[in-house]
């Protein structure tokens, strides 16, 4: 602690009373804006002390008055980080400020290039505008110091899932859930990588865990009746894909799939009957020529030379 900060004893004890009440546990918000307002009639040009209002303002979300104070601490020659932080924060809510609150996050990570949360906001910014390498760079800076943003692990986690590194996006995609234990996407995403890496049991019970959270997604019981037929389950396999079904009723998709398995079982009355909806739905060569084999089971030679002729004329190209 200096001992002197303003100059001003009087001034100083409110500020150093200030310091003492945020190290307690039960610190009253209020009370300290007071302090704050006494010592900044007392000496108007301590930076330090609207730094510090502005930031119990944002909590009340009082937005304009904590806008008012970090420009006047920035107008008073304040190189606090957090000052040019905070005041990105109050753009950002506020609106309509997109290349302050950006210039507000340069100057920020010019004053302390560690700082987690302007590194984490560089990130979001680079990963929406597609510029992944420049994202990776920055999520990793923020996560290396401790971030505590989940979406900076996730979209890390999403980055080295398209770079193919689905060991390190799953690590990723682990600590984003201890911020954000609810976040369906996090599992689905999980499980993808766990598919990939040929670790079926895990990428299942991520997806049952995806579907716990929401159960009306069409896409999970999908990816779950993947993973069963690999794993040679396919009355499970059936279940999942009925599921998707019945959530999505013009899939084509499901429709497909479960032809899949009920031509694997030699139900080739189902398979038929599941492969001419896929083909209403989204006619296409390899679904014509799957029609072609489920009607060659069931016998009937007319339709199934009727759907390979389909095929071929849709770009089917016969295995030599």
């Amino acid at each position: 602690m200096l001992d002197s900060l303003t100059h001003n004893p009087d001034a100083d004890d409110l500020f150093k009373s200030v310091l003492k009440m945020e190290k307690q546990k039960k610190c009253d918000p209020s009370e300290v804006m007071d302090i704050l307002t006494q010592l900044i009639e007392m000496e108007p040009d301590f930076a330090p002390a609207y730094v510090k209002r502005s930031n119990y303002s944002f909590k009340f979300c009082e937005y304009g008055l904590a806008l008012q104070d970090l420009n006047k601490a920035i107008e008073l020659g304040s190189n606090d980080p957090e000052a040019f932080y905070l005041r990105s924060k109050c753009y950002a809510i506020i609106g309509n400020k997109n290349t302050e609150q950006m210039e507000d996050i340069k100057m920020t990570l010019k004053l302390d290039p560690r700082h987690p949360q302007a590194n984490s906001e560089m990130g979001h910014y680079f990963f929406e505008k597609d510029y992944k390498q420049d994202a990776y760079k920055y999520f990793t800076e923020a996560i290396n110091n401790k971030t505590n943003d989940p979406l900076a692990f996730l979209k890390r986690g999403i980055i080295n899932m398209e770079q193919g590194r689905y060991e390190h996006a799953i690590v990723d995609l682990l600590d984003s859930q201890k911020c954000n234990p609810r976040n369906t996407l996090l599992y689905y995403l999980r499980a993808n990588c766990y598919y990939e890496i040929g670790a079926l049991d895990k990428a299942l019970k991520d997806y049952e865990l995806a579907v716990f959270v929401d159960p009306h997604t069409p896409e999970l019981y999908y990816k779950m009746g993947i993973v069963y037929y690999e794993k040679g389950d396919l009355e499970n396999a059936v279940k999942n894909f009925n599921m998707m079904i019945n959530l999505q009723s013009d899939s084509s998709l499901g429709y497909y799939s479960r032809g899949i398995v009920m031509l694997e079982k030699n139900d080739f009355a189902a398979a038929a009957e599941d492969f001419e909806k896929a083909a209403a739905i989204a006619p296409n060569a390899e679904t014509c020529n799957l029609l072609s084999l489920a009607y060659e089971g069931l016998g009937n030679a007319e339709l199934s030379s009727k759907y390979y002729e389909q095929a071929l004329a849709l770009g089917y190209q016969p295995e030599n």
